[in-house]
């Protein structure tokens, strides 16, 4: 085996005189690359774009019953018809609550039942559907003379459509009729 020695560095040789390579320091965690707060606020504009689309997509309902609710009031403003609109709000409030509360038997609730739903769905409003809001709304459509002033009945339906909790966020359902579950209709 034949080992050679590296040649002794010479005062001629310009290669002698450079010093080893230093290598940088490792590259930091943190604080991250330029590039990546870019990134990050990308992904953070995307997520609040679809958070506010979600909201707003899940908040359709109320606005569409909302305007339509406001619409009732002009039509009432214009044309004075009381019946009309009460039959019109009623219509609106069934309406909405069917949509908010798909798995409910909403539809079938009538006179104290329905005007007891109403109350009990909605958060901090609970009794403003009792006296002259109950009459309005259970008799006003089929009365003979026409109610006196609605008023009432739009304020607590704006009320009521504002402020109904969503169903889809609970955890459990309350059986509209005491003693009633879901699904337990036995037909008798």
């Amino acid at each position: 085996m034949n080992h050679q020695t590296p040649p002794s560095p010479t005062p001629d040789d310009p290669l002698a005189t450079l010093r080893d390579i230093h290598l940088p320091d490792p590259v930091a965690f943190w604080p991250p690359a330029p590039g990546w707060w870019v990134v990050l606020g990308l992904v953070l504009a995307a997520l609040a774009i679809f958070l506010f689309a979600r909201k707003r997509h899940a908040d359709a309902p109320r606005r569409a019953a909302l305007e339509e609710l406001d619409r009732i009031r002009s039509t009432f403003a214009s044309s004075g018809d009381a019946r009309a609109a009460v039959s019109d709000v009623s219509t609106i409030l069934r309406r909405f609550a069917l949509q908010h509360f798909p798995g409910r038997d909403v539809a079938s609730l009538v006179n104290q039942d329905w005007l007891e739903f109403l109350d009990t769905s909605a958060v901090g409003v609970c009794g403003q559907f009792k006296n002259e809001v109950a009459t309005l709304l259970t008799e006003g459509p089929y009365a003979r003379r026409a109610p006196a002033d609605p008023s009432p009945l739009f304020e607590a339906a704006e009320q009521w459509i504002k402020t109904v909790r969503n169903s889809q966020h609970k955890t459990k359902e309350r059986p509209l009729i005491p003693g009633l579950e879901h699904g337990d209709d036995t037909g008798n």
